[in-house]
């Protein structure tokens, strides 16, 4: 059997300081689920406090000015997580700032009205519901609703010009099927995609998903992976996958979740091969609005953001993977070299 979570925390009041006022949780709890034709049927029991965006959510703040002459620049609460791993001195050797590079985002979906995100998402497909609406759908109250922007809005301020592609295999309820995931890994990989950001994940691993990814990898496209929030040493599937010596590790790239300081949090899980900001976050939120959001599902989309802005000048990506090891903290100008 297997299940798949969804590797959102909490998205924390927005405190002057922007950082999490207690540790985050998994979004997903560990139950057991029944398997089927389709692969595991996956559920989800909401957390203590009943909700994972509380008064964290908060209008777009026009006063807020992210465009700078047209380009999408990083919300002011995140400058120090970003100067932590010098992407702004980055910037002047990436010109083209991920033009040309599509990253998919196989998630609960986005929305594509948001204005952090406007025009930057290309159609995509809906394999929860059989269709083409991207949409996080109407369950606003779903304890995983948003949790998809707000992936797709951090790789929109590091990569301003890469395109996204959204895949929605999660429900508002943070519910889906591994199956789905592996569909929409395939169909990443069809549809050009260059990088497939993942921020889902489960305790075991699934052969058809990783079947997908193999197949993915085989044809050169790089695999980013949030490791967890468990706190524990070892990073959940489809990241535990990702640093063999196979073709799939060597395109996958591991991720675990330091804070501003670059410090690991309690409940960040150990063992990936690259260590990005991931705790206080601000990012988009459906319906115009933004949010703090704490979690290796965000600190695995800065790298891929990372990643398209390399790839777009010319970088080759099984020499970026080969770059992301050792479990040190990401250092974005040295895949310029």
């Amino acid at each position: 059997m297997s299940r798949l979570c969804l590797l959102a925390l909490t998205v924390l009041a927005l405190g002057a300081c922007g950082r999490p006022t207690s540790p985050p949780a998994p979004l997903l709890t560990p139950q057991s689920v029944s398997a089927d034709a389709d692969g595991a049927t996956l559920t989800d029991r909401p957390p203590p406090n009943g909700t994972w965006w509380s008064e964290g959510v908060r209008w777009w703040n026009e006063g807020v000015r992210w465009w700078n002459e047209g380009a999408v620049q990083p919300a002011p609460g995140n400058r120090q997580a970003l100067q932590l791993i010098r992407l702004d001195e980055a910037r002047a050797l990436a010109p083209h700032a991920g033009a040309g590079v599509v990253i998919a985002v196989i998630d609960t979906g986005a929305d594509a009205s948001h204005p952090l995100l406007q025009g930057a998402l290309l159609p995509g497909r809906d394999f929860v519901d059989g269709d083409h609406d991207t949409s996080e759908g109407q369950e606003a109250s779903g304890v995983a609703y948003g949790h998809g922007t707000a992936v797709a809005g951090v790789i929109r301020q590091v990569a301003p010009r890469a395109s996204i592609l959204p895949l929605r295999v999660l429900g508002p309820d943070g519910s889906g099927r591994a199956a789905q995931v592996a569909q929409a890994i395939r169909y990443a990989t069809d549809a050009g995609a260059q990088i497939i950001n993942l921020s889902v994940a489960a305790p075991v691993p699934n052969e058809g998903v990783r079947a997908a990814l193999q197949a993915a990898a085989s044809r050169g496209v790089l695999i980013v992976a949030a490791c967890g929030n468990d706190g524990s040493d070892t990073p959940l599937s489809p990241a535990r996958s990702l640093d063999g010596h196979n073709r799939l590790g060597q395109l996958g790239v591991s991720v675990t979740a330091v804070d501003a300081a670059g410090q690991l949090p309690g409940w960040s899980t150990r063992g990936g091969e690259v260590q990005a900001p991931g705790v206080g976050l601000e990012t988009a939120y459906p319906g115009g609005r933004q949010v703090s959001a704490s979690g290796s599902s965000f600190a695995a989309p800065v790298v891929s953001g990372v990643l398209a802005l390399a790839l777009a000048e010319g970088q080759e990506a099984r020499t970026l993977a080969a770059r992301l090891q050792g479990g040190t903290l990401l250092d974005v100008p040295t895949l310029f070299r």
